[in-house]
């Protein structure tokens, strides 16, 4: 009878466990968050995947994997403060990863969503045209051929 009792207890705490993991996880924002422009230096540069990345309208979606699945990830798209001459005009772009700490040994892949926006704004002021092209130069997965291309 007492191993069926330890063997009982253990499954508890392990279903009290995973059932703490699941509930306490944030998912990703619903609205796209805007693109910043400035250094990373200060920003978390926690481990993740980035497997794939589209560009539709003024929203950039970005396919992310990583380890975890107890906390909130935030995922922060910086890009360069000026742009580099070429035909379209270039932008490097840095996505970091905060993963606050989590313990949790899931690997989640999620769509991150990032309004590329302000992008075109400053796009707009420095070379006072209404309508443009911009090359992201973002990390991304290194079989695509394809240039990241905002258009507007």
């Amino acid at each position: 009878m007492k191993p069926f009792l330890h063997c009982l207890t253990l499954l508890a705490a392990a279903a009290f466990l995973a059932a703490g993991c699941r509930g306490t996880a944030t998912a990703a924002p619903a609205s796209p968050v805007p693109v910043v422009f400035g250094s990373t230096a200060d920003l978390p540069t926690d481990p993740f995947d980035l497997n794939a990345a589209d560009v539709s309208g003024n929203i950039l979606t970005i396919s992310v994997s990583f380890g975890g699945g107890c906390r909130n990830h935030v995922f922060v798209l910086t890009a360069a403060t000026s742009f580099r001459e070429s035909d379209p005009v270039q932008l490097p772009m840095v996505l970091t990863h905060d993963d606050n700490n989590d313990p949790c040994e899931a690997y989640p892949t999620e769509d991150r969503r990032f309004d590329l926006t302000p992008i075109k704004e400053r796009y707009r002021k420095a070379y006072g045209l209404d309508s443009g092209a911009v090359r992201l130069l973002l990390h991304r997965d290194p079989n695509s051929d394809q240039p990241l291309v905002y258009e507007f």
